[in-house]
């Protein structure tokens, strides 16, 4: 069930990047900020839902792996 919450998470913190963003970068640098932080919020929204299902693969894996070592025993 956490392999589920990591890709949620990931989706929801990339697209509630994409508007808090820019609005740090405005907050700190102006204009330029703004778009600067525009871009990291788009990469964001690339970035961190990939890093979800990575995330959500790594603990499948995980959990094959230690329930092979209980049937093993």
């Amino acid at each position: 069930m956490s392999g589920g919450k990591s890709i949620i998470n990931g989706l929801f913190t990339g697209i509630t990047g994409l508007v808090t963003e820019p609005i740090k970068g405005a907050s700190q640098d102006g204009i330029g900020g703004f778009f600067l932080g525009g871009l990291k919020g788009i990469t964001g929204l690339i970035v961190k839902p990939v890093s979800g299902v990575i995330d959500a693969t790594s603990k499948t894996a995980e959990g094959i792996k230690n329930t092979t070592k209980v049937f093993s025993k």
